[in-house]
């Protein structure tokens, strides 16, 4: 809860750096495969709308917030070893 001045009655949508499912594949060191979908139903179209680029979303409250930019998925796991699987 942001309760600082300046925040009363906004609301925010915290995002940070866009990142793509190989890429963070990449980073793991681990296989990236795409998967097919199970056919339709409602995962088939999120899926599809992800695949598209549909959901992407990117604002800069975040980085307002903080004062600083935000760490990037990929930045955060390489900067933590034990979440990244050894080759």
């Amino acid at each position: 809860m942001l309760t600082g001045d300046g925040h009363l009655g906004r609301a925010y949508d915290f995002t940070g750096p866009l990142w793509t499912h190989p890429q963070v594949a990449e980073a793991l060191n681990v296989p990236y495969r795409e998967v097919p979908d199970a056919g339709p139903g409602p995962m088939s179209w999120i899926n599809a709308q992800v695949r598209a680029g549909a959901l992407e979303r990117q604002t800069p409250d975040l980085e307002r917030v903080l004062g600083r930019p935000a760490e990037t998925v990929i930045s955060h796991l390489l900067a933590r070893p034990a979440c990244v699987r050894a080759s």
